[in-house]
């Protein structure tokens, strides 16, 4: 979970947080599912990873099985949420029985080559279509909506994207 403002919930979670807090659940609706819980955020506002914290609390009270305890991944420590990230993990592979992979940001190299040619944006020299790299799968973008605010007081770009499968 990725905490804006003062606690907020994430756009995308909102409705499901609200169902879990249905008194008619009961304390098994849960039981069977196997969970675990990263959040990120800034510990220099109060409600530090507050949807992190009530996502993990409410869905243990509706019996579902904590995996691993609680990552935080602060964006005040020196590698910003890294820090936590890289910590938390290992553990995750480890309790998913997963083989772990080891801990790299080096971007891997491009499984296509580009190369440029001669052309104009209204008649580009190879169709659009023709751009899909070996062994993928064209999705159509639906929607591709801007979460962080458009006024460049925010260091990142982050989106939301809905492809049609």
């Amino acid at each position: 979970f990725d905490v804006r403002g003062l606690g907020e919930y994430p756009q995308n979670c909102k409705r499901t947080w609200m169902k879990l807090q249905s008194q008619e659940l009961g304390m098994n609706y849960l039981s069977g599912v196997k969970f675990c819980v990263f959040g990120l955020g800034d510990s220099t506002y109060a409600q530090f990873c507050y949807a992190a914290a009530g996502f993990d609390v409410r869905l243990g009270e509706l019996g579902a099985h904590r995996l691993l305890q609680r990552g935080i991944g602060d964006d005040r420590d020196e590698d910003r949420y890294y820090t936590g990230w890289d910590n938390w993990l290992p553990e995750l592979w480890k309790v998913l029985g997963a083989p772990q992979l080891p801990l790299s940001r080096d971007v891997p190299a491009a499984c296509y080559r580009v190369t440029t040619s001669p052309g104009k944006v209204e008649s580009p020299p190879v169709p659009d279509d023709d751009i899909v790299p070996p062994g993928a799968t064209r999705l159509t973008l639906r929607t591709n909506k801007l979460l962080t605010p458009d006024d460049k007081a925010y260091d990142r770009d982050i989106r939301h994207y809905e492809f049609e499968i």
